[in-house]
């Protein structure tokens, strides 16, 4: 069943509202009888048209009211013939129609039908307009882009297509625990106290299931009316953007300006687009955990190569967790992260191919068993070459072994030929073996493989990221 179309109706005249709603029987008439009371009934519910039967002094008055705070509703002035020539230049805005008192019955069904019909063709072109970018965004949300990417996109297409002052969008991811917030303003839009208005907004509204449109004439919550006031805040529109089973983060859209507020067209459509958002934030938080249980596995093979050998045990679970403590000195970013933490938990996995024999043994290895460990490596990035969210961390497993100077393998690449990543491996690995017994030797003091590291910077390891590694150490005593 299609829904109603929404007319207020403002007429001073009980008999005359009764007999007005009953010629518009199929559409959703509210009628009341002063424009105090039609103000009151805009700022708690959106409609689509409204009917004014005031008196000419009246007329002019609210209309030029309406306008203010609700510039794009669209409005029929019932007028006596008499008073056309006054009304004339509200008539050319655009924005309103008129029916000439006395009128017939078909004459009302007439304007009104056309009016609502202008009225849904721009609400499809406003539609289409919103939703196009949002289906670009969903487009690009399905290779994975970075969150903060999608982020961005959010706030300036909310910014760009509603008229917002400003826009927050906070998200917390349920596996990792990661907090994204961030707020975009227009140059009207005033920054400061925002992200504290903002904190404070979501807190109140913690337990909002739906989208809600807010004005500073609110009654019902006279503290958010007051919070608003206070930071100049006219209307706001808040969503939460709720999983299945928890509230994941809000979409929170504000106006600055007085002379505007948000409608309920605007509403309407931006719980479109918060409930997409909330399906494209779910669906990628899904494929994450996916993610991680499959990585999960792999790291537990990973375990289960090492526990071949006691001496190397715990050896990919210690790596990870320098990986994660580097990628926040060097700042990289959300993606670079996972994959540095993927990267370090897997660069061995390759010796699942490799000899038990050769693994085991004690002492040095012979020419010939060399060049079979060589091929881990190649191994190891064949493998994650065939698992789709692990392609991009294969580079990282087949160059981990690579010189800065161009004497390692598999590719003897130098410098910044080798992936940052597959860089920072090599310092992690050669770190935790120097300072972990060996069958050949007892485990070296840390301050003797830090000066390891640094001899040996320029030619086996990047020396910026050696001096970063050392820092991490110094400043967060990783190793006792």
């Amino acid at each position: 069943m299609l829904k109603k179309e929404k007319i207020l109706l403002i007429d001073p005249e009980e008999t005359v509202r009764g007999v007005t709603s009953s010629v518009l029987k199929h559409y959703a008439v509210f009628p009341v009888e002063s424009s105090e009371s039609g103000l009151h009934q805009l700022s708690h519910e959106p409609f689509d048209l409204v009917l004014i039967n005031l008196p000419l002094h009246q007329t002019h008055s609210f209309y030029l009211r309406l306008r203010e705070f609700y510039k794009d509703l669209p409005c029929i002035l019932l007028i006596p013939f008499h008073d056309l020539e006054a009304v004339v230049g509200l008539l050319k805005t655009g924005l309103c129609s008129f029916v000439l008192k006395p009128f017939t019955q078909q004459e009302m069904l007439n304007i009104v039908e056309e009016s609502l019909k202008k009225v849904r063709l721009l609400n499809e072109n406003v539609r289409f307009k919103l939703l196009m970018p949002l289906f670009e965004m969903t487009q690009s949300l399905s290779v994975r882009p970075k969150l903060e990417d999608v982020c961005s996109q959010i706030l300036n297409l909310m910014i760009r297509e509603n008229g917002s002052d400003f826009v927050s969008f906070s998200y917390q991811n349920s596996l990792s625990r990661q907090i994204f917030h961030e707020i975009k303003t227009t140059p009207s839009g005033n920054r400061e106290g925002l992200l504290a208005f903002v904190a404070w907004i979501e807190k109140k509204f913690s337990g909002l299931e739906n989208s809600l449109l807010i004005t500073e004439l609110e009654n019902e919550n006279p503290d958010v009316a007051d919070r608003m006031r206070s930071n100049h805040c006219s209307s706001l529109m808040i969503y939460p953007l709720i999983s299945k089973t928890h509230l994941m983060g809000f979409l929170i859209c504000g106006k600055v300006s007085r002379n505007h507020y948000f409608t309920g067209n605007d509403n309407e459509l931006f719980s479109i687009v918060g409930n997409q958002i909330a399906m494209m934030l779910e669906n990628d938080s899904l494929i994450e955990d996916l993610e991680g249980a499959h990585f999960e596995s792999l790291k537990a093979l990973a375990s289960a190569i090492e526990a071949k050998d006691a001496y190397t045990s715990g050896h990919c679970d210690r790596l990870v967790e320098y990986a994660i403590i580097i990628a926040e000195k060097l700042n990289l970013s959300t993606l670079e992260r996972k994959m540095l933490k993927y990267g370090a938990a897997l660069h061995d996995i390759g010796k699942i191919g490799i000899k038990d024999s050769i693994l085991g043994k004690p002492g040095k290895l012979t020419p010939e068993e060399y060049e079979e460990m060589k091929r881990h490596p190649k191994i190891g990035s064949d493998i994650l070459q065939n698992i789709n969210f692990l392609r991009q961390v294969a580079p990282i497993i087949y160059h981990h072994q690579e010189c800065f100077d161009g004497s390692g393998y598999p590719g003897g690449l130098s410098g910044e030929e080798i992936p940052v990543s597959s860089r920072i491996v090599a310092i992690l690995d050669t770190f935790d073996a120097m300072t972990t017994d060996r069958p050949y030797r007892k485990a070296l003091p840390v301050q003797r493989a830090i000066d390891e590291l640094i001899k040996y910077s320029g030619k086996q390891f990047d020396p910026h990221l050696v001096r970063a590694f050392i820092e991490v150490v110094e400043e967060t005593g990783l190793i006792q």
